[in-house]
């Protein structure tokens, strides 16, 4: 069976949460400029064209939102959520993580008023995200149902809340929260999930099917469409449909590029194939844009 990770924030690999060493003043919303997180360089075959120049502009903003008001709350936010998508895109969790953990600590370590009860569930929604891309389960767990105490109508708390039962093995309430969620709203992300759960359920037919509405529910070429095709590709590879799984990986590559995740792909059926030169080829070409 495969792992859920995949479906959260790439690959579900292990980075332990280090301490950026910042101090908190009190329950005052100082924040000083130094403390905020560098937003590392992206690879070249990362940047997909102007993908790269818009997240450094935005990056750009909001640094210049907080010089011009230090005790601003919502710029905080969008920083662990640009945070969270570089991880996604290159790799660098062990940067970006408790880059993004630093920022929404920050909102809730404050007394938040009423006005600010959307602000305080967005960020309680982005940390229990952060905690399952951690695989820190039941706190994620915790911090999802917090969220979910605040707004019960957003369909994206349910997808966390079905990511954590799912991993801790609480499957019959991960398929309630997926019930809930795709009736809220159906989507890549809903249909993704219920992909999994019928796989947990021993129906590969019905999990590929959910998996291709998430794909067609999805913008071509944006990361979460490649990511949703990525996972077709590897659910057809694992129940033995290798032609299928092959033109996943290429059509995500006519899509974006250089994506490394399906560059990663077809390195794996080369190898299976006994390919081995083209599998050594293109894991060489991986490593030119993936952080070692």
């Amino acid at each position: 069976m495969r792992s859920l990770i995949p479906y959260i924030f790439r690959f579900g690999l292990l980075f332990v949460l280090t301490n950026c060493g910042q101090k908190e003043r009190g329950d005052s919303h100082s924040l000083r400029l130094p403390d905020i997180p560098k937003l590392l360089d992206r690879n070249k075959a990362l940047q997909h064209g102007k993908e790269w120049e818009t997240v450094q502009s935005l990056y750009g903003q909001y640094r210049q939102q907080l010089m011009q008001k230090p005790e601003a709350l919502e710029p905080l936010l969008k920083l662990a959520e640009l945070f969270i998508n570089e991880a996604r895109i290159t790799g660098e969790h062990g940067h970006y993580y408790p880059a993004a953990t630093q920022m929404a600590d920050r909102i809730l370590s404050k007394s938040l008023t009423e006005k600010e009860k959307d602000l305080k569930f967005r960020t309680l929604y982005t940390k229990a995200g952060i905690q399952l891309s951690l695989h820190d389960f039941q706190h994620a767990l915790e911090t999802g149902q917090q969220a979910l105490a605040l707004n019960p109508y957003n369909a994206g708390i349910y997808g966390v809340l079905v990511d954590a039962h799912v991993e801790l093995g609480q499957y019959e309430k991960a398929v309630e929260m997926a019930d809930k969620m795709v009736s809220i709203r159906p989507d890549l992300r809903s249909y993704s999930r219920v992909s999994y759960l019928r796989e947990i359920y021993g129906q590969p037919q019905s999990a590929i099917e959910a998996m291709e509405m998430a794909v067609e529910a999805g913008f071509p070429g944006q990361e979460h469409s490649c990511w949703a095709r990525l996972t077709l590709a590897q659910l057809h590879e694992h129940y033995g449909k290798i032609e299928q799984a092959e033109m996943q990986y290429q059509l995500i590559l006519s899509e974006r590029p250089d994506y490394p995740f399906a560059i990663a792909g077809q390195a794996q059926l080369a190898f299976q194939k006994g390919n081995y030169e083209e599998a050594e080829n293109l894991l060489k070409k991986l490593a030119t844009s993936f952080p070692r």
